[in-house]
């Protein structure tokens, strides 16, 4: 038997599908957009790291956000649903967890459900922010304090966006 004998945290990242009205070029571009001129700076260095997308209603970047929100806690809710599917198919929750066909039918259910989520979630911010520029950004707590209010601390509530928290 093993034991964890150091520092245990609770962690946590998120990323976030960011619309802008215009492409990032310097720091006038995202000073008066975030709270403070250090995660403003940290903004625009995670800008000029990457190539935004325009954003337009097209298959190709439906699937991209479709695929990030994939990654977190978007979704539906899974103890929800678990019981609702238990209550509905007269089961217990240790019934449809030792009954391989009822949990593959759970299961598969439940990704059809979060399929067509992320669907609409992934085509109504593209629809709202047609026109911007979308860029992605990730932050963690576990990366200090700094990065922790990168990522807990409203830095991107001026713009357009969606948080994908992966916890």
């Amino acid at each position: 038997m093993k034991f964890k004998t150091d520092f245990v945290t609770n962690s946590s990242s998120s990323s976030f599908i960011v619309a802008f009205d215009k492409i990032v070029k310097d720091f006038e571009d995202v000073k008066y957009l975030i709270n403070r001129e250090g995660k403003a700076r940290q903004v625009l260095k995670d800008c000029l790291a990457q190539k935004p997308k325009k954003i337009k209603l097209s298959q190709s970047l439906i699937n991209t956000v479709k695929e990030d929100l994939s990654h977190g806690y978007m979704g539906v809710d899974y103890i929800k649903f678990q019981e609702q599917f238990c209550e509905r198919e007269r089961i217990t929750s240790n019934e449809l967890y030792i009954n391989r066909p009822w949990y593959n039918a759970f299961t598969d259910e439940y990704n059809k459900v979060n399929e067509k989520v992320y669907l609409e979630k992934a085509i109504k911010f593209i629809k709202e922010n047609e026109g911007k520029y979308l860029y992605v950004f990730s932050y963690a707590d576990e990366d200090g304090e700094f990065m922790s209010e990168m990522e807990h601390g409203f830095t991107f509530s001026q713009l357009p966006h969606i948080q994908i928290s992966q916890h």
